[in-house]
């Protein structure tokens, strides 16, 4: 790991907002997804993950704005309206994964709560471990539905970081009990066009991928299982650090996958912008260097990482600065990357980010952030939920990033839940 040094990295500019007049916003929908769930109610990331999905939501036409949320309609959250919760005793659970496969019992980690994916035809509400949801946002009527799931043959599952290119998709199928992704092109349809496959080291639990324009690169985590945990109460799925991270490098076009071995272990879970030479792919990523599925506290570092191909070598690279922070949840705009920085389990703060560079932050005053922002298209405009800490009323924030200037609305005249990735969608 090399640390760099550079005056700029201390040149930014630290912005403390107060409300200004509300100024227009194009026509659209934004909508933040996450799990329908109190975050202060549960202790472990793995509560945190599995909570049914939910879709907080505004409509904007001519500066007007309509707030929606919706659960989705999972066949999980379907068959517990019925039979009520799933109990959360490992084994109960064990005997639900093997009768999902068999179509008797719901997938139990079917609950569409990470990301929202828009092509053409379809709006899809994604989670990894399971299969698209299609959801119908209806600018008519200002009104978010489930319509429901989508059975692709060939896929037991659908990557919550799925891709969206000249109308072809890219995503990951894991298998975790064989050690393997398929790399998987469909069209728009949904329909499978090219299947790769690539074998890992350990437990393929892989949140995010980068595609360039020549090579697909997974990082391959040292997470490894322990089945006697199931036995104490334990989840059987654990970090291992004293492992080392790999890289797995997929040729586009082809079956050829070259292994890169990095000299320490992390999980990646965000990969930010990326580019590819002949010589080398480099690439900024959100990596964690301890993570432990039981609790919350987990710590977010933004590097930047090299993979050169002549020596195989990885090498990455830190700014003190930001080794500081909690950053993850990377938003590309233009050249800048946008960031949210945790601090004590709350977002207050978003650092925006040129290379390594910190090139300003906004700091929200007795407000927290709610979850992933998203870029209006064709504009400066960054949009996201918060929470006023004084009132307990839920906003909606707009960032222009070209003057800093912020403006903010109420839609909720109570907390809005804390979510995971958002998008926009212009109408």
């Amino acid at each position: 790991m090399q640390v760099l040094k550079s005056n700029a990295f201390f040149g930014y500019a630290r912005r403390f907002f107060t409300p200004t007049l509300e100024t227009k916003t194009p026509n659209g929908f934004y909508g933040l997804i996450g799990p329908n769930i109190k975050s202060y109610d549960k202790t472990s990331l793995f509560d945190l993950f599995t909570g049914d999905g939910v879709i907080q939501g505004v409509f904007l036409q001519n500066d007007t704005i309509t707030y929606k949320e919706h659960i989705i309609k999972t066949d999980k959250w379907k068959y517990e309206q019925k039979k009520g919760a799933i109990s959360e005793n490992p084994i109960i659970r064990a005997v639900f994964i093997v009768l999902q496969n068999h179509n008797i019992l719901p997938n139990i980690f079917g609950v569409a709560n990470t990301a929202l994916l828009k092509t053409n035809k379809r709006t899809l509400a994604l989670y990894e471990r399971d299969m698209p949801y299609e959801i119908d946002i209806d600018f008519d009527n200002k009104s978010v539905n489930t319509i429901g799931k989508i059975r692709i043959p060939g896929l037991r599952s659908f990557s919550a970081h799925s891709k969206l290119s000249n109308s072809v998709i890219e995503t990951l199928d894991y298998h975790v009990t064989k050690k393997c992704v398929n790399y998987m092109l469909l069209n728009e349809n949904l329909e499978p066009q090219n299947c790769v496959s690539i074998h890992t080291e350990y437990l393929p639990i892989i949140h995010d991928f980068l595609s360039t324009k020549d090579s697909i690169i997974v990082a391959d985590s040292p997470i490894v299982l322990k089945i006697h945990a199931i036995f104490e109460n334990k989840l059987p799925v654990v970090f291992d650090k004293s492992k080392k991270t790999i890289f797995h490098v997929l040729k586009k076009g082809s079956s050829f996958v070259e292994k890169y071995v990095c000299d320490e272990g992390f999980y990646l879970f965000h990969f930010a912008q990326g580019e590819e030479t002949d010589d080398s792919i480099e690439f900024f990523a959100s990596i964690y260097e301890n993570l432990d599925f039981s609790n919350l506290r987990i710590h977010g570092k933004y590097r930047r990482f090299i993979l050169n191909k002549i020596t195989k070598k990885v090498s990455s690279f830190t700014n003190p600065v930001l080794e500081t922070m909690n950053l993850d949840f990377p938003v590309m705009y233009g050249d800048k990357i946008v960031l949210r920085n945790v601090e004590n389990n709350c977002i207050k703060e978003l650092v925006i980010c040129q290379d390594l560079n910190i090139i300003s932050k906004i700091t929200l005053e007795n407000k927290m952030i709610c979850g992933e922002p998203a870029i209006i298209p064709d504009t400066p405009n960054l949009v996201f939920f918060a929470n006023d800490l004084n009132t307990n009323q839920g906003l909606f924030v707009t960032v222009n990033l070209e003057t800093l200037e912020l403006t903010y609305r109420i839609v909720k005249n109570d907390n809005l839940l804390v979510g995971f990735h958002s998008i926009f969608i212009s109408k």
